[in-house]
């Protein structure tokens, strides 16, 4: 329950077609809660309505939006 509420570091791996690694971001922040996400056309969101995150709105569904860029 508690990984469910307060999730704790994770990260985000990005695949190709092949299921290679392509990029990989690691949140230790503790801000964000993984299993409360979505994708759209912009990129990922990913709920910021951590417990103990300073942003945190108790009263509204709060979003970060992640995107993928390209290394030039």
């Amino acid at each position: 329950m508690q990984l469910r509420i307060a999730p704790q570091a994770f990260s985000i791996m990005v695949l190709d077609n092949a299921l290679n690694i392509i990029g990989e971001t690691f949140f230790d922040e503790r801000e964000n809660v993984p299993n409360n996400s979505f994708i759209a056309e912009e990129g990922l969101y990913i709920s910021i309505n951590h417990p103990i995150n300073p942003d945190n709105k108790e009263n509204f569904l709060s979003f970060a939006l992640l995107k993928l860029e390209e290394d030039n």
